[in-house]
């Protein structure tokens, strides 16, 4: 991958802990995620999705993460890009297309239980994992810090 500019880097530290949240374990992603009450409705920090469903909320914040990320990118997929650059874009497109899926797995009515099951569930963190180690962003973080940051996308 070229040398980032210093906006791009910006872009990718600001939307790192939640591709951090989907490269985790099942297990770990459960214990992070919030309870929410079913009479109370959330919306997305953009305010253009309301559910019960904080997975729901956090996969629609990462398919716009992704999203940004990729447009602060700006690099066409050509010869001239190398390998890494490649790889990055595909898992880009991947993602949004396994996003796409759960999104409407969601629309069904889906328990988070059968989301977590879901093959295309553990593409996506595979392919966060790829994105962390092309992107170099360190995957370790502070389970509290992860905690304190689902709590602040989950506004009601």
């Amino acid at each position: 991958m070229s040398i980032l500019s210093k906006e791009v880097k910006d872009v990718i530290d600001s939307k790192a802990v939640i591709i951090i949240f989907f490269g985790l374990p099942e297990k770990q992603q459960i214990e992070i995620l919030p309870v929410l009450e079913k009479e109370q409705k959330y919306d997305f920090p953009d305010g253009d999705l309301i559910t019960d469903s904080a997975l729901e909320i956090l996969v629609n914040d990462y398919n716009a993460s992704l999203n940004s990320i990729l447009l602060h990118l700006d690099e066409p997929i050509d010869d001239k890009i190398n390998d890494k650059a490649k790889e990055l874009f595909r898992a880009f497109d991947n993602l949004f297309s396994l996003t796409s899926f759960i999104q409407e797995k969601f629309e069904e009515d889906i328990s988070n239980e059968i989301i977590f099951k879901l093959p295309e569930w553990n593409q996506i963190r595979e392919l966060s994992l790829v994105i962390q180690k092309i992107l170099q962003i360190q995957s370790e973080v502070n389970k509290n810090f992860l905690k304190s940051r689902v709590a602040y996308w989950l506004h009601p």
